[in-house]
């Protein structure tokens, strides 16, 4: 049977019977013994070497080598995507196969709760989402294993030991599994505050002035201004009182902090606490109440979609979980670039296109350049999906995707959609109907200039994109 390619000295299966969102789920754990060593990430040496030792993903040759399985156990995917790169659309593959869970943008509240960022837009100041000038950033040690512990949570399906924002974030709407969680969260909250006026954490980082004290009053300061404002100590340490000390009190916090009556600034950490407490109380009762463990458990496909972490980011996450499954999944960044211009509020114009466009293609490189790497460190365990592939061929290309990771492509699947792509009209900017999707894959070439085009086409890193990935430059 197709499946996952598990490697090491011992593998031990212990079987387990337990009743799952009202089914019978035979469950299997095992243990390995084996340990993959994660070096740094080099540098690619020159465009020109990647591209000649390299089979260009999505043409004859490259990645067909299907995953082997030895015993059944669930799928874990980590899909890696880009903002307004069709992620949201993939999804819907997901979600609507009643045997996988889907993670949406998970670590949206992880960073929340790091760096007291009040809204997921802002998470654009951790790492680069957006068309603006891309800054690499080297995530920190402590926050590295926040991360990893976190997703090793998340795939082993331990949602009572994951950060209380992950539970309490409004993207848990879109984990279809837990539907009921979140209709009894909803009711729970309303039970315990007295309004459903705030149901999120990121309702507790506003309403206490965490999220202005943290990225100043327009939210538009850095992540340096947020760390010298100490977020991350103070959200940290409070987080650590909490657990020993529930229903902390303000005077508590102060004595903990060592500070006089004076100090606002514990104020809007002590009023976010108090709010996070009820958040979680609330979460936690219907975690219970929806065998919401048992749903994940149950599920024999295991998926996160990401667009908060990069490529040379994933390497010790992958080196935490040794069967988790990287999937590359990428669009011609022309088009990215035009679909983040219609969601924002700036006009049409080439040369914000032509910016955009080389900021989304330095992006990918650095991206290319990771996995190059990775697959040298992790054979195997890294897959490629092409956005256009989808629109062009659902059947196929998500019947090879499913094939490589053990499964089937559902007949129920296909049809929600193609009938996502082939809608009676079109969905708003935030959703993925589409009454002709292929439209979507060329329709930058009727907004811009010819001039703009060849203005792309000469920029070093989008010719390196375009050839790796098979994009046309005429």
């Amino acid at each position: 049977m197709m499946g996952l390619q598990m490697r090491g000295s011992s593998v031990r299966r212990l079987r387990v019977i337990g009743l799952a969102c009202g089914t019978l789920a035979l469950l299997y754990f095992w243990t390995m013994d084996q340990k993959i060593f994660f070096s740094n990430s080099k540098t690619l040496k020159n465009r020109h070497e990647v591209l000649s030792s390299k089979n260009i993903p999505g043409q004859t040759g490259h990645h067909t080598a299907f995953l082997q399985q030895t015993v059944k156990s669930p799928t874990k995917i980590l899909i890696h995507a880009y903002m307004r790169g069709g992620s949201t659309f993939l999804s819907e593959v997901f979600n609507k196969n009643s045997e996988a869970i889907l993670w949406y943008e998970p670590l949206a509240p992880v960073y929340g709760l790091l760096y007291g960022l009040p809204m997921p837009r802002m998470n654009s100041l951790i790492t680069p989402v957006s068309d603006l000038p891309v800054k690499k950033r080297i995530i920190e040690p402590w926050e590295e294993k926040q991360i990893v512990d976190y997703f090793k949570n998340l795939f082993e399906c331990r949602l009572f030991k994951l950060p209380r924002g992950s539970v309490t974030d409004m993207f848990m709407r879109s984990t279809y599994k837990l539907r009921k969680y979140v209709s009894c969260y909803k009711q729970a909250v309303e039970n315990i505050t007295g309004s459903r006026q705030g149901l999120w954490n990121a309702n507790c980082i506003e309403n206490s002035l965490v999220g202005e004290f943290c990225t100043g009053k327009n939210f538009d300061k850095n992540l340096q201004y947020a760390k010298k404002q100490g977020c991350h100590v103070y959200l940290q340490r409070l987080a650590q009182l909490a657990d020993s000390t529930p229903n902390v009190t303000l005077e508590e916090v102060r004595k903990y902090f060592g500070a006089d009556k004076t100090n606002k600034t514990l104020k809007y950490f002590h009023d976010n606490e108090i709010c996070m407490q009820n958040l979680y109380n609330a979460a936690k009762r219907c975690l219970q109440a929806t065998q919401a463990e048992e749903c994940c458990i149950e599920t024999s496909i295991r998926a996160a979609k990401v667009i908060r972490l990069k490529m040379y980011d994933i390497a010790p996450v992958m080196e935490a979980i040794p069967d988790l499954f990287t999937l590359y999944y990428y669009r011609d960044p022309r088009a990215i670039a035009k679909s983040r211009i219609d969601v924002s509020s700036r006009d049409y114009g080439d040369s914000i296109w032509i910016q955009a466009v080389n900021n989304i293609c330095i992006a990918m490189e650095q991206d290319i350049s990771a996995t190059v790497s990775l697959e040298t460190k992790f054979p195997g365990r890294l897959l490629f999906l092409k956005y256009e592939d989808i629109i062009k061929d659902a059947k196929t290309a998500l019947g090879k995707l499913h094939q490589q990771m053990g499964h089937k492509l559902t007949s129920k699947v296909l049809y929600h959609i193609n009938g996502i792509m082939h809608a009676t009209k079109d969905g708003g900017k935030f959703q993925v109907q589409r009454r002709n999707a292929s439209s979507l894959i060329n329709s930058w070439r009727q907004t811009f200039s010819e001039v703009a085009m060849q203005k792309v086409n000469a920029l070093k890193s989008c010719q390196f994109v375009f050839q790796y990935f098979g994009y046309s430059m005429k």
